[in-house]
């Protein structure tokens, strides 16, 4: 998740401009699918930890 949002960070538009939205529809998923995996118990809660982790790290 770290690898994707730095990747997507460096997206550039025709004007040189970041894909913010991008970058927070990528977060917005991410924060879904561990919702939803938490939810079901396909995730543990320190792999839940962690990649809430990365997201808020990841946070501007």
């Amino acid at each position: 998740m770290h690898a994707h949002l730095e990747a997507l960070a460096e997206l550039r538009d025709a004007d040189d401009q970041p894909l913010e939205d991008v970058v927070a529809t990528y977060r917005a998923l991410a924060e879904a699918t561990v919702q939803r995996c938490e939810a079901t118990g396909a995730l543990g809660e320190q792999q839940v930890r962690a990649l809430r982790e990365v997201l808020g790290r990841d946070a501007e």
